[in-house]
């Protein structure tokens, strides 16, 4: 056999080796699936205070929807009252954090296929930080982590009685059935937005 043939054997021995154990290898989604931590490797798209699309380490793409709340809408012709300050509250606590994970509960998937979520940016639940500052309501507390589901209603009755943000507006949260649409911000043409920061795009 020639040199030529034994080098190109082994190439192709040591190519299928490796695509042995990259067809081995569980996926982002396969480890998340398995209740496991998983590390978001960069962040796509802010959306609104309580969906994200997200890149997970393994490249793969998703739109992500955060556990048990609910924050205003962002809506062409009249956003929701404070849509914007929680998108604006959630892009800022992602770009102030060194690490982002996901963790799921009983539900994987939402209707819309986006993958329900509690998410930590640098151990802190943003959920919490979000519940806590008046900026989200609680909605579908049906995880079956009973402890977070206490912890959920404890932040939102704390930040309730402090008349936070959504909640010193009488009428605006409506139980079970999110927001008063009828109070809606209109958008104002010409308005200058908040200058994006030159290391995201998001």
């Amino acid at each position: 056999m020639r040199i030529g043939d034994r080098l190109f054997g082994s190439i192709q021995s040591e190519l299928e080796q490796l695509k042995t154990q990259l067809e081995l290898r569980p996926t982002s989604l396969d480890e998340f699936e398995q209740y496991k931590d998983v590390k978001v490797k960069q962040i796509v798209k802010v959306i609104d205070g309580d969906t994200i699309r997200v890149m997970l380490e393994d490249h793969t793409q998703v739109r992500i929807r955060l556990l048990m709340i609910d924050t205003p809408e962002l809506r062409p012709g009249g956003q929701q009252l404070y849509a914007m300050n929680a998108m604006n509250f959630v892009k800022t606590k992602l770009r102030q954090g060194k690490e982002i994970t996901i963790r799921r509960d009983e539900q994987m998937w939402d209707h819309y296929h986006r993958l329900l979520v509690y998410l930590y940016i640098d151990g802190e639940l943003i959920q919490e930080s979000l519940l806590k500052a008046g900026l989200a309501r609680t909605c579908d507390l049906n995880g079956k982590n009973n402890e977070m589901v206490k912890r959920f209603i404890l932040w939102e009755s704390e930040a309730a009685q402090s008349r936070k943000k959504i909640w010193g507006i009488n009428g605006y949260v409506l139980p079970s059935r999110g927001f008063n649409d009828e109070m809606k911000k209109k958008n104002r043409r010409g308005k200058r937005g908040k200058k994006k920061s030159s290391q995201t795009n998001w």
